[in-house]
């Protein structure tokens, strides 16, 4: 009995110990089934992480191969930046080269310029010194010419001196001869007196007519000589006048001359009337010279004006391109960043995953 009733006990408790693990196998069963809905849905979320790993994969590829194209831009960019400054370069070295060879131009023309305003100039000044000089002599010889006609007036007032003095004898010897004329007839002594008288007035009358032919011949002599007195007078007046003329002529020429070596204008009127030709060639030279280096001038300023612009638009395309180029680096880091970022999200939730796969295969 005793034997039954611990048979009977063992027996409940074993059925409630059975129950018990039966309700803990179907616990651990519930347990293991909601386990494999786990392992089901992290196979799917692995196979959906494996999917989403092989697109990010191929993502990650495209974008190396963007990245790969982006730098070949980039390399190719960054030579035709290379090309364009050695252009520019080879553009400045060209501008200088042309500048310098301007500059050697100028500088040439105006040494010639400068060698020729000093001919001009020393031809000039030699051109004044042998007029002022000229100047010097023709006051010298009016001058003389004025001693010379006055020495001519003293001699003339001496000459009308003499035939007033010679008039005035004739007269007393006429006057005598007269007398003596009257006193005819009388007695020997008076008549021989009368002879003596007549001898003596014979005497002055053949002196006086000697000094009258005298006086005539040197009348004649000094109307000559006033005749070639009064045509050389004429003459030199119209030397002088001439000299004058060509002397105001020169002076007006020399305050134009300064005026023009003041104010680098046109030479005036010419120094002598014969040189005007002359002097028109060397005006025209003169404006030819002006306007070849007003052309040069033109040029010069045309040619800078040409190169300033060619450097600002070789300037504004290389600052376009460089832009170009820095948004298209922007643009490339940009997306770069980005695909980053998704692929760092991508292995960030691989490891997750790996780590819960790890976990289910720990505890099963």
């Amino acid at each position: 009995m005793e034997f039954d009733v611990k048979y009977r006990e063992a027996e409940d408790r074993w059925h409630r110990e059975a129950n018990v693990l039966k309700q803990e196998c179907s616990s651990q069963n519930n347990t293991i089934m909601a386990l494999q809905d786990e392992v089901d849905a992290t196979k799917r979320a692995l196979r959906r992480a494996a999917h989403d790993l092989e697109a990010a994969t191929i993502k990650t590829d495209l974008l190396q191969q963007e990245c790969r194209r982006h730098d070949a831009a980039m390399r190719t960019l960054l030579e035709e930046k290379d090309a364009l400054a050695t252009q520019v370069h080879d553009g400045q070295a060209t501008v200088g080269h042309w500048k310098a060879e301007l500059d050697g131009i100028q500088h040439r023309f105006q040494a010639q310029m400068d060698a020729r305003d000093a001919q001009r100039d020393a031809a000039h000044a030699a051109e004044l010194q042998r007029v002022q000089d000229k100047h010097t002599a023709l006051q010298e010889s009016t001058a003389e010419l004025q001693r010379l006609v006055t020495s001519l007036t003293e001699e003339d007032d001496a000459l009308v001196q003499r035939v007033e003095r010679w008039l005035r004898c004739r007269i007393a010897c006429t006057n005598r001869i007269d007398g003596s004329r009257r006193l005819v007839g009388l007695d020997e002594s008076g008549a021989t007196a009368i002879d003596m008288d007549g001898i003596s007035g014979l005497k002055v009358a053949k002196a006086i007519a000697a000094a009258l032919q005298q006086l005539d011949e040197a009348s004649v002599q000094r109307e000559l000589q006033e005749a070639v007195l009064h045509q050389t007078i004429a003459r030199l007046n119209v030397e002088i006048t001439g000299h004058l003329e060509t002397i105001d002529q020169l002076q007006q020429d020399k305050r134009d001359l300064i005026q023009s070596q003041c104010s680098d204008s046109e030479v005036g009127t010419s120094f002598w009337r014969p040189a005007r030709s002359r002097r028109r060639q060397v005006l025209a030279m003169d404006t030819f010279e002006q306007v070849v280096k007003a052309e040069f001038e033109t040029m010069k300023r045309a040619f800078e004006v040409k190169a300033k612009h060619a450097i600002d638009q070789m300037e504004a395309q290389e600052k376009l391109h460089f832009k170009q180029v820095q948004d298209l680096v922007r643009k490339h880091q940009e997306d770069r960043m980005v695909q980053e970022l998704k692929a760092k999200k991508v292995a960030h939730d691989l490891r997750i995953l790996q780590e819960r796969c790890k976990l289910l295969e720990a505890n099963p």
